[in-house]
């Protein structure tokens, strides 16, 4: 399981994104604007990554045309995501949030610490207690 996050320039740390394996992760939009990445990738659990420089995947691409349009196929999946998660943000309750993320992440969700899980709802650790003490006594 890795993450994507960003810091502030007082250091506080927000979660972008969250990658269960087998997942891609990139720095997406630095590869295309050739600006430097403001997203930070760190490895929650042990990990295996395959790492391939950018210019020798587009010449993959050009050989392969499958693997292109496996590769498209693969990137609208992740905007879906990302979507969906800007839409949950704005739109969704923290409460509901948590529930989203329980269905789309619940096989991670006792992998990672509560304040990753927290910061990726856009929550802090003690709303996210309450709401899963609320859901608790729910049953």
């Amino acid at each position: 399981i890795m993450r994507g996050f960003f810091r502030t320039d007082d250091a506080l740390e927000f979660n972008k994104s969250l990658y269960p394996a087998p997942a891609p992760v990139s720095a997406f939009s630095s590869l295309l604007t050739g600006q430097p990445n403001k997203i930070y990738i760190q490895a929650l659990t042990d990990c295996e990554m395959l790492v391939a420089p950018y210019t020798e995947l587009l010449k993959l691409y050009d050989k392969h045309i499958d693997l292109s349009r496996v590769s498209r196929m693969i990137l609208e999946q992740v905007y879906i995501v990302k979507e969906q998660r800007e839409i949950d943000l704005v739109m969704l309750e923290a409460r509901d949030r948590y529930l989203r993320f329980l269905e789309n992440y619940g096989a991670i969700s006792q992998q990672i610490p509560l304040y990753h899980i927290a910061s990726y709802l856009g929550i802090t650790p003690t709303q996210l207690s309450r709401i899963r003490a609320a859901l608790a006594r729910e049953g």
